[in-house]
Parts: C-alpha cells; sequence; structure tokens
C-alpha cells in the first residue's frame, strides 16, 4: 500500500505566509537541529549545499546514504523525461484524467497541464505520463541521469512506489542541486519549465522550489521527503529533508519544520515585524 500526502493550493498558500528573507552569514537561530528532529517526532536526516560550496550533512549521517523509495520526489524528473522525449508535448498540454478513482483524492481525477499536476502530485498525471515513456525510455533515462540506484520496475507508473527504484538522501540532494544548476542533459526550455512548476513561495525576496514525496507501506513503515532549493541574493542554496514515517504526517507540518531547518542553518531568517 502506498499513501501520497495531500497537496493544495490552500497548503502553498499557508507555505508563502510564512515570512522568510535570507540570513546573515552564520546566522543560527533557535534550538539546534537534533532537538528540532525531537520535536517532529521522526528520525531522519537533513542535507544542504550552498552554491559553490561542498554539500553537508547537518543530521542524520547514519541515514543520509540509506536507499529508500522516491515516491513523489521523482515526479519533477518524470517531467523531464516526458517533455524530452515527447511524450508530453509541452507544460500546458492536457493530459487526460485516467479514469481511475481517487479515494480522498477528487482533484485528480479531471484533464490537467503541468502546473496544477505538480502542485497536486497528480498520480493520474504522473501515471500516464509514465506510461507514454514506457519502461524501456525510462530505464535508459534514469540511468542516464545518475537517479538513485537507476534501477526500473516493471510497471512505470508504479515505478516510484514499488520499491525496486531507491534513492538515498544523499543522491537526492546531488540531483536536485544538478536540476538547480541546469546540470541535467535536458534542453533548456524543458528545465526551465519543471523548475517553475516547482516554485513553491516567493514574497518578493528569497524563492523556494521542492518537491515532496511520501512513502508508506502497510506496515507502517516509511519515509517522506522535501527537496529543493533557495534562491535569495547572497546565493542559492539546495536542501534535501528526509524523514522517517510511522504515520503520515500532514504536507503543511513538514514544510513549516524544513523552514524551521532552513532557519536553523543560516540560510532563512523570519523578517523582522515593524
Amino acid at each position: 500500500m502506498h499513501i501520497v500526502l495531500k497537496k493544495s493550493c490552500w497548503l502553498k498558500a499557508a507555505l508563502i505566509a510564512v515570512l522568510i528573507a535570507v540570513a546573515p552569514a552564520g546566522a543560527m537561530a533557535g534550538p539546534d537541529i537534533a532537538e528540532r528532529f525531537s520535536r517532529y517526532g521522526t528520525e531522519g536526516a537533513w542535507l544542504i549545499q550552498p552554491e559553490g560550496a561542498a554539500a553537508e550533512v547537518l543530521h542524520g549521517a547514519e541515514l543520509a546514504d540509506q536507499a529508500l523509495s522516491p515516491a513523489s520526489s521523482i515526479k519533477p524528473l518524470l517531467a523531464l523525461i516526458a517533455l524530452q522525449t515527447g511524450a508530453l508535448a509541452s507544460a500546458d498540454t492536457l493530459v487526460p484524467w485516467d479514469g481511475r478513482a481517487y479515494r480522498g483524492r477528487p482533484e485528480w481525477e479531471r484533464d490537467m497541464a503541468l502546473n496544477e499536476a505538480m502542485l497536486s502530485s497528480s498520480e493520474s498525471y504522473f501515471g500516464t505520463l509514465a506510461e507514454r515513456i514506457g519502461r524501456a525510455t525510462l530505464a535508459e533515462w534514469i540511468a542516464r541521469v545518475g537517479y538513485g540506484n537507476g534501477v526500473v520496475g516493471e510497471e512505470p507508473r508504479r515505478a516510484w512506489h514499488d520499491g525496486v527504484l531507491l534513492i538515498s538522501a544523499n543522491q537526492q540532494l546531488q540531483f536536485i542541486d544538478r536540476l538547480r544548476r541546469d546540470a541535467l542533459p535536458f534542453a533548456p526550455e524543458h528545465l526551465a519549465v519543471v523548475k517553475a512548476a516547482m516554485l513553491q513561495s516567493s514574497t518578493g525576496g528569497p524563492r523556494i522550489f521542492g518537491k515532496t514525496g511520501t512513502h508508506l507501506r502497510a506496515d507502517r513503515s516509511g519515509n517522506g521527503w522535501w527537496v529543493g532549493w533557495v534562491e535569495g541574493d547572497e546565493g542559492d542554496t539546495s536542501f534535501a529533508l528526509l524523514v522517517k514515517l510511522t504515520e503520515l504526517d500532514a504536507r503543511e507540518r513538514r514544510l513549516q519544520f524544513a523552514n524551521e531547518l532552513l532557519q536553523a542553518s543560516g540560510v532563512l531568517q523570519p523578517v523582522s515585524q515593524p
């Protein structure tokens, strides 16, 4: 069994409401990162890579190389492969609903284009793209990009949940930083539209791009991701958050947690109120 977290417009609005700014160099605020994970109630890992610097594992080094399901965090890559191969004509192309019933997710049961599909993390949309791409082509591109362990299962539309394709937090950070830098083997125009679809918050200052992913098995074990980057006037920083799950967390709670970690890491700070 797998469950994908709800991702809707009001949640995005909630994230945008969190006022942020680039922190001064070396700024650290509040409890340390380990205490924040303790408060969240989960084990996990937190990694950042400032522009022009080496990757840093700031928490959970013992988990950072653990191979786990990518879940929906793979969807930016699926969109890139679909655009590059012609399985998706453009970001504005409507992909028809696949006709399946999605319990608790009625917003997936309609035709949609890329931005809405990325925002809602539509299994209908991305499952259809994966089937259009086909297993052989999907496997070829996964290997070419060097995504995770590079192995794809037999059913393309289950590739991110079937336990065959796996990725670690370190590999997530490597991939997302390459995407940020346009260092992946895709056309610049495709990279631009996929990155635009990943934009999560912009308050006139830093911009946050990212994608969640959640995998929860029938035995109530699983993992959640929030991977992306912050663009600011003083440079960009890529990040990867892994949380180990025994039950579903709320997407907005996980994003708020990541925002706190970015503050504790000296990447963001609250905007001073007048």
